[in-house]
């Protein structure tokens, strides 16, 4: 009889254990499914600007105007806004060696292809349909150093650029195409038991880049190996930061950190 109760006893336990050993797995590999991914990614790249009009008055030393400088990027964004003939650009008198002037939107635009942000700035439209997004893969991965749990979501974004949006890629040479390829990096958040995409201020975990070609940038791999997906200044990169600054990771560095994009 103690023979049996003996047997019955190791029986339970390895049974319990099993149940507690697949337990564990499950709570410790969740698994990002393409449905929700879906509806993240549609969320994320919803955004349908394309580049913002500046409005204001600045005020800088020549030289940080200069390739290198710290605002080249953003001189030669507003360059390419006005020969497209979307701002006004005006003068004013400065110090020797500074650049002092004021930019507003021009007011002779197409409404159509405008979005307003807030009471004072517009935006040119990036897409003039809503730009559609379609998942085709969800790769799971092991991230960082604390090796938390994560997935890369690739994507096929299809837009319709409109005319205005065309001529300012065009003028800038930026490397845009009515269908690229992006993947993004999704972090699985054990305390709240959901996923979400990493976004951190000047930190960009995601990619983008023509549907026949490479990506524009490497900030995908860069994250997973535990550093920061830096904001490129690749002239043919087209990458943002978070929705909270309006900013979508189809722009450049330089418009990123001061616009949305779509």
């Amino acid at each position: 009889m103690r023979s049996k109760l003996r047997i019955a006893k190791n029986a339970l336990t390895v049974a319990l254990g099993s149940v507690l050993v697949v337990v564990a797995a499950r709570a410790a590999e969740p698994r990002l499914d393409e449905k929700t991914a879906q509806t993240m990614v549609e969320r994320f790249f919803g955004n349908n600007c394309g580049v913002v009009l500046p409005k204001g008055e600045y005020n800088f030393p020549i030289t940080d105007a200069a390739q290198g400088g710290s605002k080249y990027d953003f001189t030669q964004n507003l360059i390419a806004l006005k020969k497209i003939d979307a701002i006004k650009w005006i003068d004013m008198q400065s110090m020797l060696g500074f650049a002092h002037f004021r930019v507003e939107p021009n007011d002779n635009l197409d409404s159509n292809e405008l979005i307003a942000l807030g009471s004072s700035l517009k935006c040119i439209k990036f897409s003039s349909e809503p730009q559609t997004t379609k998942v085709i893969k969800v790769e799971p991965v092991i991230g960082g150093v604390t090796r938390w749990t994560g997935a890369i979501v690739y994507a096929v974004l299809t837009a319709n650029f409109t005319p205005l949006y065309q001529r300012y890629v065009q003028e800038k040479k930026i490397n845009a195409t009515p269908v690229r390829r992006a993947r993004i990096v999704f972090r699985f958040d054990p305390f709240k038991e959901e996923w979400r995409i990493l976004i951190k201020p000047g930190q960009a975990a995601w990619d983008i880049g023509p549907i026949n070609g490479d990506f524009n940038s490497q900030n995908v791999p860069q994250v997973l190996r535990g550093g920061l997906g830096i904001l490129s200044k690749h002239k043919n990169e087209r990458s943002t930061p978070p929705p909270s600054s309006h900013c979508h990771p189809s722009q450049t560095a330089a418009r990123c950190n001061r616009s949305p994009s779509a």
